[in-house]
């Protein structure tokens, strides 16, 4: 019973992870296409990742119900820089506010 819900859990993160792949990979080609940027294996195969990650991350937040969820989330993985460098910037300001944590978060 258990083990059923849980394979249901994992293939609903990993279509929203593929989503936001897929996503992170549009980005990559139009980049390259746009002569923005040179293609990298390096470059693409971490984008795939964070692409994969901001997925699932942005994928948590919306309803599986939600009729747009799919574009969203490939427009999630297309934006994946911009959306962590957000989460990055109110994560910290919000641990700044924290009393006994501000003083490990100086950027020096």
């Amino acid at each position: 019973m258990w083990f059923s819900q849980l394979i249901t859990d994992y293939k609903t993160y990993i279509a929203a992870g593929l989503l936001g792949l897929f996503g992170s990979l549009a980005n990559v080609l139009y980049q390259h296409a746009a002569n923005i940027k040179k293609m990298s294996m390096v470059y693409t195969i971490i984008s795939l990742i964070i692409g994969f990650f901001v997925g699932n991350l942005i994928g948590s937040f919306i309803p599986i119900t939600f009729l747009y969820r799919d574009g969203v989330l490939m427009m999630a993985g297309f934006g994946c820089y911009p959306i962590l460098s957000v989460v990055e910037d109110k994560v910290l300001y919000i641990m700044s506010k924290i009393p006994n944590v501000s003083k490990f978060l100086s950027k020096d």
